[in-house]
């Protein structure tokens, strides 16, 4: 007799893992307490199995598609391709959605080698998590340091968590340090495109997490990304190293990863994946894309983070930072035809970002959450 196909898939993650060691441990606690599970019972079974839970969603494999920086070494040690074998493959009856998706996982996962040679999120330090708060006067750094908090489901009457609404896309989390991640009921948009990505200059954004939904930035914490090879898709400026760049709005002098940390006056530190990727960037000549972070004092938005355009890597050089070490630093010009950036600040002008609205609705993200 034939298993029973699955109607449900309940690998929901409990909770939201902040590091890469907390990711591989809940890949691998999905792999063997739930997947394995859920398997051989489909095997053994006589009769339907009926989930326990009513859960009728993929958000484990959502999770994994937005959450997880795939590479190498995840791969080793999660057995995460082992678990989508188990899902996608014809050995096992799991509901037919949840089999396309794993595949289309893997098949993405190997076409893009695992990951190797894109910039690691975990190594770069140049532009701190931007999360919203509840006043633009008391913002906090809420990427929480705890491996894994408990996630919470925004209010579908809070309209900024609704289609067209600046947070839609994210969601909070608890625990000690509240924070957001991303809404595994949504898809996001990838940010592994050259050029705009159908992103409009002067696009503007809540949070770096925001950014990264939208696919107008790859990564979480790192201010650049991209590929070590084939150059950066997108890099924030954040004001963080005001002592190592220089930002003139058409031309900013943007340091490499690490730069602040380096002390010897002969020699840079070795690249980081992110100066890689944009030394890739000055040998293509593939522009990249540019986000600025409030806190700038001239460019920089009100609040959040705003797409300023394209950008070309025109030129390399290596200045002494504070402590007497030698760094990296890139030249990066803004070519003409794009909107300009003086339009972009202007809060009277129709292209000015963000809106006296958006701005509204950035105090007020948590009320009724």
């Amino acid at each position: 007799m034939a298993a029973p196909q699955h109607d449900a898939l309940d690998i929901d993650p409990t909770f939201v893992a902040n590091t890469t060691k907390a990711r591989i441990d809940e890949i691998v606690r999905q792999r063997k307490n739930v997947i394995q599970a859920l398997a051989l019972q489909s095997k053994k079974a006589q009769a339907p199995i009926i989930p326990e839970t009513d859960v009728k969603d993929a958000s484990f494999l959502r999770w994994l598609d937005q959450e997880v920086s795939m590479t190498e070494a995840v791969r080793k040690a999660s057995q995460v391709h082992a678990a989508m074998k188990l899902i996608y493959g014809d050995t096992y009856f799991f509901e037919p959605r949840f089999k396309t998706y794993a595949q289309q996982l893997n098949d993405n996962w190997v076409a893009e080698n695992w990951g190797k040679g894109e910039v690691s999120d975990e190594s770069e330090t140049e532009s701190p998590p931007l999360s919203p708060s509840t006043s633009r006067s008391s913002r906090s750094n809420a990427s929480g340091d705890e491996p894994t908090v408990p996630r919470r489901v925004p209010s579908p009457t809070n309209r900024h968590f609704r289609p067209g609404g600046i947070m839609y896309g994210a969601k909070r989390t608890g625990g000690v340090r509240k924070g957001w991640m991303l809404d595994d009921r949504y898809q996001k948009k990838s940010a592994k495109v050259y050029g705009h990505n159908d992103i409009k200059v002067g696009q503007w954004y809540p949070s770096q997490l925001l950014a990264i939904f939208n696919g107008a930035h790859g990564q979480k914490q790192a201010g650049i990304a991209g590929h070590v090879d084939t150059a950066a898709w997108s890099v924030v400026v954040s004001g963080k190293y005001s002592a190592l760049d220089r930002d003139e709005g058409d031309m900013i002098l943007y340091p490499g990863s690490n730069s602040a940390d380096v002390t010897d006056p002969k020699k840079p530190m070795p690249s980081s994946t992110g100066t890689q990727a944009l030394k890739a960037s000055h040998r293509v000549g593939h522009p990249v894309r540019v986000l600025r972070a409030a806190g700038k004092p001239t460019w920089g938005p009100l609040a959040g983070l705003r797409y300023d355009g394209l950008y070309s890597v025109t030129g390399m050089e290596t200045p002494i930072n504070e402590k007497g070490g030698m760094y990296e630093r890139f030249r990066l010009e803004r070519p003409p035809g794009q909107v300009s950036l003086q339009s972009l600040q202007d809060q009277s002008s129709s292209t000015g970002r963000p809106t006296a609205k958006e701005l509204r609705d950035y105090d007020t993200i948590n009320d009724k959450y």
